[in-house]
């Protein structure tokens, strides 16, 4: 039994592995298959070639088709095998650790874990989805990571840009219970003006903690800074100070889950 923070369908996750390793063994006892498509692409992309050509020749209106249609075979074929190499070198590095691995996207677990935990996961206007997931133990200590993507669209006019952001994440279970639920992330110009009107800043006794880090909670500031403050001794500020120094992008975020 794998652990989760939101709850996971296990068999689902073990039969989408079980898919991914009938394509390894297939490729494994039959090699030449992959030399067949690859044929097959360049047979086709060649084929593209040679009908620019003709439409450079006869046709030039149209050349610009012709190039688009010889391109198509060699970017199915260079995307569809990166994928699935990324996917079977990931599964061999759960195999060797003992982990689970599941490579599918999942938009409908994005929700969940929206809910669970809306200061990391409520992000962008559309796409949100979940992949590239591990579940297993380090050093006897459960976990689970993957990759949590989502799209920002904007609209201006007529017009509209969409942007894709991608966003690896790790969580853990605790061993002690956290008294007050607050996400810890990386101070800026924002939070130090936030902090200046809404008076809830709350320090540590690690002047370089301080200055790196800032708070985000509900409620009162006395309703929590003691219980934040516990929460964080002066082993894990040392640490956090040393992930943070080599990702401009963590993000923390400490509750207690029922």
């Amino acid at each position: 039994m794998v652990w989760d923070p939101v709850s996971v369908d296990e068999n689902n996750i073990r039969n989408n592995v079980s898919k991914l390793e009938s394509k390894l063994e297939k490729y494994k006892k039959n090699p030449s298959s992959l030399r067949r498509n690859y044929y097959l692409f360049f047979f086709f992309g060649l084929l593209g070639s040679f009908a620019s050509a003709f439409l450079m020749i006869f046709y030039e209106p149209y050349f610009m088709w012709g190039i688009v249609l010889s391109m198509i075979p060699f970017s199915v074929l260079a995307s569809k095998y990166h994928s699935l190499g990324k996917d079977l070198i990931k599964l061999q590095i759960a195999r060797e650790n003992g982990w689970l691995y599941d490579p599918n996207n999942h938009y409908n677990r994005w929700s969940k874990y929206a809910k669970a935990f809306p200061e990391i996961y409520r992000q962008g206007n559309q796409g949100q989805y979940l992949d590239d997931r591990f579940w297993g133990k380090v050093s006897n200590n459960d976990f689970h990571c993957g990759n949590f993507t989502y799209q920002v669209r904007k609209k201006s006019g007529k017009k509209s840009h969409t942007r894709t952001y991608h966003t690896y994440y790790f969580i853990f279970p605790l061993k002690k219970r956290i008294a007050s639920r607050f996400l810890l992330y990386g101070e800026n110009i924002f939070s130090k003006i936030g902090n200046f009107f809404t008076k809830k800043e709350i320090n540590t006794e690690s002047i370089e903690f301080n200055k790196i880090f800032a708070f985000s909670y509900n409620g009162r500031k006395d309703e929590h800074a003691i219980n934040i403050v516990k929460s964080l001794s002066p082993a894990i500020q040392e640490k956090l100070i040393h992930l943070k120094k080599n990702s401009d992008l963590l993000k923390y975020c400490l509750q207690t889950i029922q």
